[in-house]
């Protein structure tokens, strides 16, 4: 299994998006691409595990379902949607201490494991990197110059690389678009007819 290393999962007027899910599309854009399964993807709604929910349940006293869902950090409105999706008709209404074995297992289920089906991307309008490239292992990451084609220096996207959603990918256009810059100058330098020593400024 694949975990986001980040939180932040937002709910659009067309899916699911924020840092946590951007981290891992290109997972799902190449299966959906290849037409092959996605992997499963679920959501710990807050990070809390199985044993903990169940002790908030169990010293709920009074309160609602819902309720003791909101007190623990979840947004009331998804609180409730999570309460109907364990079979929990008024999560608002119906006490924890009243819950079926089952009903409470559902919303177990529901807080640390829930399924999000997953059945299309945005496409390259949408896209904030893009995936695929010249393998790594095609260049030279010294000076970021191609093994087949000596001479011709590659940076950015144009590699096969790709990172988090946060300016990673800024930085890696920026830091090998200056590593291939300088080696190629210095390439062209030593390549002159006339030999003449020269130096790039770092």
């Amino acid at each position: 299994a694949v975990v986001a290393q980040r939180g932040g999962l937002l709910f659009s007027h067309r899916g699911f998006t924020g840092p946590a899910v951007l981290d891992l599309s290109h997972r799902f854009v190449a299966a959906l691409e290849r037409g092959t399964p996605p992997p499963a993807l679920t959501a710990n709604w807050t990070g809390t595990p199985d044993e903990l929910w169940t002790a908030a349940f169990a010293s709920a006293g009074g309160l609602s379902a819902a309720t003791v869902l909101h007190k623990q950090g979840i947004p009331a409105r998804l609180a409730e949607a999570l309460c109907a999706a364990a079979g929990i008709p008024d999560g608002k209404a119906t006490r924890c201490a009243d819950l079926k074995k089952a009903q409470r297992q559902a919303l177990l289920a529901s807080l640390t494991g829930a399924v999000l089906d997953v059945t299309g991307h945005e496409g390259y309008a949408k896209a904030e990197v893009t995936g695929g490239g010249i393998p790594l292992a095609e260049i030279n990451c010294a000076t970021c110059e191609s093994r087949p084609l000596p001479g011709v220096h590659i940076c950015g996207e144009l590699l096969d690389v790709f990172g988090r959603i946060g300016g990673y990918n800024f930085y890696w256009a920026w830091v090998t678009g200056r590593l291939a810059g300088l080696a190629a100058g210095a390439a062209a330098v030593a390549a002159r007819p006339d030999g003449a020593a020269s130096h790039l400024q770092h």
